[in-house]
């Protein structure tokens, strides 16, 4: 017999305190691991991510995301690299998801395996889940292509600036 706060637990309570607290350990802790904010880790493969200004076919303010094996120092990254556009301005994304479909209106996605091809996604979808003060842009991607598959997984990519900007409209 074991003595708890001045009362006798007998055994077979015990075991059972310990098999709570063995189980509730197996749904917290992965649960730590989750990082900031508990967003999802970056597509496998692609572990930095930027943003930029773009223009939408319309003409009008659009967001292009860039995720790279390598670091982003130019708007076009070694290869391979995924290009995602929302054809919304920065300051409409928050919070919103936007369909990748080929046919969609709200945006397209490609992989670029090499320098001289890509491909378009078959569908799929980005959630901008915050922009920040900065405008840099957290969310997740899920997006597929015939021949690269399936690509998902969180981003953060800072909003860049490009020396010339998008003139758009």
């Amino acid at each position: 017999m074991w003595k708890v706060s001045g009362e006798t637990l007998t055994r077979q309570y015990s075991y059972m305190l310990i098999r709570r607290l063995f189980s509730m350990s197996i749904v917290i802790v992965p649960l730590l691991g989750c990082g900031h904010k508990g967003a999802l880790a970056p597509p496998d493969g692609f572990p930095h991510a930027i943003a930029v200004r773009s223009c939408a076919p319309n003409d009008g303010a659009a967001v292009t995301l860039y995720l790279s094996q390598a670091e982003i120092e130019t708007l076009e990254p070694s290869t391979p690299y995924l290009r995602i556009a929302i054809w919304q301005p920065v300051g409409a994304l928050a919070n919103r998801r936007w369909s990748l479909a080929v046919s969609s209106a709200e945006g397209s996605a490609s992989f670029h395996a090499t320098t001289s091809g890509h491909e378009s996604a078959s569908g799929g979808t980005v959630r901008v889940t915050a922009v920040s003060a900065d405008s840099t842009l957290e969310g997740t991607v899920d997006v597929t292509f015939p021949t690269a598959g399936r690509i998902r997984g969180g981003f953060t990519a800072p909003y860049v600036y490009p020396p010339a900007p998008a003139l758009c409209g």
